[in-house]
């Protein structure tokens, strides 16, 4: 028999999580569309309200084919691709798409309850640093802002950006006035995950932050950050541990593990709201968030 949290009644008393007594007991079957497989139901001692494994939890209510929605999490943080997953699971990419943004927008609250919570552990080195992705072509370039923990590779938070086109591809193809109108918000992005940090350590000491050599880097930390310590990482270190290493890690998972990330590949993002969408769904799968 399936573990019901609480009763999906609003109004009766036991519709509240951390109940120890069994409030409920069987009452019969239902067949779901999706599936011809029996699902229990069971009925409320107190209210008399009937619901299923299903209707008591909130996060799968009114949605359909939940049983893929752990394989569509792991797969899509295992380099597949939406069309790859629809077709290894055999249903519809629309039908992935809409459960990537939902599985997404869970794991994104969650992330954020958390460091409002300061349920993250973090200790007193972190390394802070950008990596740059494109949304549909190389004229439309993004920074993603990553800071990760010092010690053990636990990424505390992201933050995607704009940034202008640079480089050669600017004069080739003659969109000057493409980077002109591009907003750059890097800066915006760093702030928000120096933001994040405050929080998480506002009742501990003040840690140490890593970056590279960035100038800005220093600007911001002294205004959101000035009791911290910080250690800009300028080419190789000539010493045993590396500061900036878990960062360098992590950045090399994502550009493995996801394959909007993965290089020489037909693969992008579409879009900016796509790509933080990702991000955050793999920051719930490497951290260990249970969002299903």
């Amino acid at each position: 028999m399936a573990t019901i949290k609480r009763c999906p009644n609003v109004s009766c008393e036991h519709n509240a999580d951390g109940l120890k007594d069994r409030f409920y007991v069987k009452w019969g079957y239902f067949k779901p569309s999706w599936s011809k497989r029996p699902v229990p139901r069971y009925k409320c001692k107190t209210c008399g309200k009937t619901f299923s494994a299903s209707t008591a939890k909130v996060e799968t209510l009114n949605e359909k084919r939940p049983d893929v929605n752990q394989m569509v999490f792991d797969l899509y943080c295992s380099r597949m691709s939406l069309r790859r997953i629809a077709k290894v699971l055999q249903i519809n990419r629309k039908t992935v798409v809409r459960k990537f943004y939902k599985l997404a927008g869970i794991a994104k609250g969650h992330h954020e309850w958390l460091i409002a919570n300061q349920k993250i552990p973090c200790s007193d080195m972190i390394a802070v640093d950008e990596m740059e992705a494109n949304e549909g072509s190389k004229v439309r370039p993004l920074t993603m802002t990553i800071a990760v923990d010092g010690t053990n590779g636990r990424v505390l938070d992201i933050s995607v950006s704009e940034i202008k086109a640079k480089g050669k591809i600017v004069t080739k193809r003659k969109i000057d006035q493409v980077k002109a109108n591009r907003i750059d918000t890097s800066s915006k992005g760093f702030k928000k995950v120096l933001s994040s940090i405050k929080i998480m350590k506002s009742k501990e000491k003040a840690p140490t932050i890593f970056t590279d050599g960035k100038k800005v880097y220093i600007t911001h930390l002294k205004t959101i950050l000035p009791e911290a310590k910080h250690i800009r990482s300028i080419g190789r270190v000539n010493s045993k541990y590396d500061p900036i290493w878990w960062l360098n890690h992590a950045c090399a998972m994502f550009r493995h593990d996801l394959s909007r990330l993965s290089r020489k590949s037909i693969v992008f993002s579409r879009t900016k709201k796509g790509l933080e969408a990702h991000m955050y769904l793999y920051i719930a799968w490497k951290n260990g968030y249970s969002i299903i």
